[in-house]
């Protein structure tokens, strides 16, 4: 049986890969607390159906996909994690109309646990570049993926 922490750390990594990545609502309504909290460039999105509408139009829009890179947990309460976030713009997202763009870009995200769920994540990353990326139609990676043997050191 995993300790507190190893669980979190799986429960990062299936927020990331099949949430966000997949869309699968039935293990986020097992891994996201009822009163969960997504703080991205929005003033926060409260609650599963909410953040699952924009879960699902990056999905379709943007068609991303999330790969954890390094996740650490600090504790039963906390972890975070540098994932790279790829996608290709092929359909309106905010207002940009899909010009051909592919991005790949590094993000931060900070999580708060409670009672063996994930409570709160706060995301960081460069959402005007996304948006300039979007907006002028360009292919960019701005990712700071690490190779594996820097990981095993």
């Amino acid at each position: 049986m995993p300790t507190a922490k190893e669980q979190n750390a799986i429960l990062v990594r299936q927020f990331f890969e099949d949430v966000f990545t997949k869309g699968n609502r039935a293990l986020a309504e097992q891994i996201l607390a009822p009163d969960f909290v997504y703080y991205g460039p929005d003033k926060g999105i409260h609650g599963i159906d909410n953040f699952f509408h924009i879960v699902n139009t990056m999905r379709d829009t943007l068609k991303v996909q999330f790969t954890p890179e390094v996740i650490i947990v600090e504790d039963e309460k906390t972890a975070a994690s540098l994932t790279t976030i790829q996608g290709i713009h092929e359909k309106e997202f905010r207002g940009f109309a899909p010009k051909g763009a592919e991005f790949s870009l590094s993000r931060i995200d900070n999580f708060l646990m409670a009672n063996g769920k994930i409570k709160e994540v706060r995301a960081t990353f460069e959402h005007q570049l996304m948006f300039q990326i979007l907006a002028e139609g360009r292919k960019e990676d701005h990712s700071y993926r690490l190779a594996p043997a820097a990981l095993a050191s």
